[in-house]
């Protein structure tokens, strides 16, 4: 039995791979995976994402807090012996909405712009395909 690929098998399979390039490309440009804040107060928030691919991602209870200084990002760091639950969401709605309970994984939070960044993944088989969301709220 060969195992050789035909030229037509080749440039099929090349031609999905630059076309899951491109769409990685997209989320990782945010153009098709978006967040807004849907509700917010100084002790919780609620983000609201959107897919507009066909594909299904999936994503943790861990984020990240940054808030800005005038000048840079800068992460807010979490009370002590803050842990997330490892388990994996998945994402195959065109929507999806968190809560994140501020109060729980930090101090109280100034009046300042913040940011949260959520890491997703198209694959679970595979670190490669991570693609960080990000949106930014006021308090």
């Amino acid at each position: 039995m060969s195992s050789e690929i035909s030229l037509e098998e080749e440039t099929d399979r090349l031609q999905l791979s630059e076309e899951k390039e491109a769409i990685i490309e997209d989320l990782i440009n945010g153009e098709l995976i978006t967040s807004t804040i849907k509700w917010k107060s100084p002790t919780e928030l609620v983000i609201a994402y959107t897919n507009q691919t066909d594909d299904k991602l999936i994503y943790g209870i861990h984020h990240i807090l940054e808030f800005w200084n005038g000048e840079e990002w800068i992460v807010v760091d979490p009370l002590p012996g803050t842990a997330w639950s490892d388990i994996g969401i998945i994402f195959n709605q065109p929507t999806s909405e968190e809560t994140i309970n501020l109060e729980s994984y930090y101090d109280e939070l100034a009046t300042e712009k913040y940011q949260v960044l959520k890491e997703m993944n198209t694959d679970l088989e595979s670190d490669s395909d991570i693609i960080q969301v990000k949106v930014e709220f006021e308090l």
